[in-house]
């Protein structure tokens, strides 16, 4: 695996993604991922779903070597 682009940490977990049907617009849920039961729930912590526009060089296939 090669990691093709990094992000700005959003202060949680990324518990789901997927891509719009043009795969232009990739979509990001950060929010509790219960990994730490009812104890890691805070009452402060804001769900959010991101989008993210993706640019053509971001999700092209690459040729293989």
């Amino acid at each position: 695996k090669t990691r093709l682009k990094t992000f700005e940490a959003k202060g949680g977990p990324i518990v789901s993604t997927g891509f719009n049907h043009t795969g232009r617009i990739f979509a990001y849920a950060v929010t509790q991922d219960w990994s730490s039961g009812h104890m890691g729930n805070k009452p402060d912590f804001i769900n959010q779903v991101m989008l993210h526009p993706c640019k053509e060089e971001e999700v092209k296939k690459r040729l293989k070597k």
